[in-house]
């Protein structure tokens, strides 16, 4: 415990004196999404109400005029596929209460979002429990805007993974075969354990800290809050730094590949996950939602940005326990790989 207390000292005054790092961490994300929001004329901008056909006799119906997110219409179910076809309408609520939708978007996600909760409703009126319509039970938040909250907040998830290069910093001072510093240190009395455990503490919260600033720049200098529900985004930004790291560890321990090298391959790296995320343009990502689902299911950038922009936007909680747990155990696993790759060992090499 000494020597970890001792290490958790070190590793974090030398973090703070690193200012390229620092750079890197906290002002480089503010600076891109500065350039962002300048690019696109600033962020705030009022989302519209989600055009939705719904059938008549629709047991729903009252619920449905009543929310403030919809402009509902009522058609005949022959009429409303019509209108469906012409992308009059963004989605068509049956009287079977089956949501139909032409395509993936952020309109047909708050349709999904509003027929899920519509259903755990009507259950919880079969157990006695009846709702008040006439109150807001079904809470999308004040969205300021649609297309533009979900980019940035798979920017924001792409950024909570910048740990990335903390971690493959990290093994470039231990792994004996990689650095000088790392050649001399293996021959010293250091406990592994204890340097690597110290330094992803320090750097699971840098990137925790990193997350707080940014989230607070985009709420108190451009209007977009992902601090509406602060615990559980704040926690999943913690998990999703400490994936980060361990993502930066297993790269820097399973090859002899150079800094020069691991560092462009990190970057490489976020910025295809973040733009099948849907960071680059919202249709990309329905491109791959439609062709190839199996990319954004297992993507760690769309699934931290699509929970940040859930739970502040939507104030939707379904699949958060199970997302988080996901990005925690993908962390383990990227942490126990990476110690087999830097296990005590001889080098020919040195």
């Amino acid at each position: 415990m000494k020597q970890f207390l001792q290490h958790l000292k070190t590793l974090g005054t030398l973090t703070l004196k690193d200012k390229g790092s620092l750079f890197w961490v906290f002002f480089y994300p503010l600076i891109l999404i500065t350039l962002m929001a300048l690019t696109f004329g600033g962020i705030q901008s009022s989302m519209e109400p989600v055009k939705v056909a719904v059938e008549k006799g629709h047991p729903w119906k009252i619920a449905f005029f009543q929310m403030d997110i919809l402009d509902p219409v009522e058609m005949e179910e022959q009429s409303a596929l019509e209108s469906l076809q012409e992308r009059v309408v963004w989605g068509v609520f049956l009287s079977d209460k089956s949501l139909v939708v032409a395509e993936s978007s952020a309109q047909s996600s708050v349709l999904f979002e509003i027929a899920s909760e519509l259903q755990r409703n009507e259950k919880a009126m079969r157990l006695g429990v009846r709702p008040d319509y006439s109150k807001d039970f079904v809470r999308t938040a004040d969205q300021e805007t649609d297309m533009m909250l979900s980019i940035l907040s798979v920017t924001v998830g792409m950024f909570s993974l910048y740990a990335y290069f903390s971690g493959i910093g990290m093994v470039d001072q231990i792994q004996a075969n990689l650095s000088p510093l790392a050649a001399r240190l293996a021959v010293t009395p250091l406990s592994r354990g204890s340097y690597l455990l110290a330094g992803t503490a320090i750097n699971t919260f840098l990137s925790l800290a990193e997350s707080v600033v940014l989230l607070l720049y985009l709420k108190w200098v451009w209007g977009v809050n992902f601090l509406v529900d602060a615990p559980r985004s704040l926690f999943l930004l913690l998990v999703a730094g400490l994936l980060g790291l361990t993502v930066g560890l297993f790269i820097g321990a399973s090859n002899r590949w150079p800094m020069k090298a691991k560092i462009p391959l990190g970057i490489i790296l976020m910025l295809v996950l973040g733009a099948f995320g849907g960071m680059m343009s919202t249709e990309l990502r329905v491109i791959f939602d439609r062709h190839l689902p199996i990319l954004n299911r297992v993507n760690p950038i769309h699934i931290i940005g699509r929970e940040l922009y859930r739970l502040n936007a939507l104030r939707m909680t379904d699949g958060y326990a199970l997302s988080v747990l996901s990005l925690f155990l993908a962390a383990l696993f990227l942490f126990g790989a990476a110690l087999f790759f830097m296990r005590p060992r001889p080098f020919r090499s040195l």
